[in-house]
Parts: structure tokens; C-alpha cells; sequence
């Protein structure tokens, strides 16, 4: 219950990016030479798997990684997306692998 407000007055405060940034600690992102990038976020009851929320929660935490990284100047393309269901909670890790434009 702390959690969910503190997320909703987070988002009131700052918005959908200030948000996402802050949760990078539940996520990862990592780049390759070739311009290729696995990202995992995370999906929950708050930021589900297949809702719009959700997945713009998402690509805003990806974006943000990009930005801070430096990586993918000129944009990028999703080439897979998969959830990967975690054990014995409601929470799933959604992997997202990428290609640099």
C-alpha cells in the first residue's frame, strides 16, 4: 500500500519519465558493439504486461537508459519482446532485445 502512494504521488509530482527513471535500480539494460540491447523491465499490478500504461512505463525506464548511456542516438527498433513470469509473485520480467537504428 506505501508503495502504490508513494508511485501515484511520485507520478503527480513528476510525471510518467520522472518515475521510470527513478525505478532503474528494477531494471537493466545492456548494449553491444554491433548497435544490438537487451532491456528488462518489470510488470506488476501497477505497471502491467499488456496494458498502455504498462508499456509506456517501460519504453520510458528503456529510453532513459538509452539517454544516460548514450546509446542509440538516431532512435531504434524492438525486434523482441518476451515476459518471463517470476516465481510464486504476480510480477513478470518483460525483456525487450533491440536494434540501434
Amino acid at each position: 500500500m506505501k508503495i502504490g502512494c508513494l508511485v501515484a504521488l511520485a507520478a503527480a509530482l513528476g510525471g510518467c519519465a520522472s518515475v521510470a527513471e527513478m525505478d532503474r535500480h528494477i531494471s537493466s539494460f545492456n548494449s553491444h558493439p554491433d548497435g544490438t540491447f537487451r532491456f528488462r523491465g518489470t510488470a506488476d499490478i501497477i505497471n502491467t504486461l499488456d496494458s498502455e500504461h504498462g508499456e509506456t512505463y517501460r519504453v520510458t525506464m528503456l529510453e532513459s537508459w538509452m539517454r544516460t548511456d548514450g546509446v542509440c542516438p538516431k532512435g531504434y527498433t524492438i525486434t523482441s519482446r518476451r515476459a518471463v513470469a517470476r516465481q510464486g509473485i504476480n510480477a513478470y520480467d518483460v525483456v525487450y532485445d533491440g536494434k540501434c537504428k
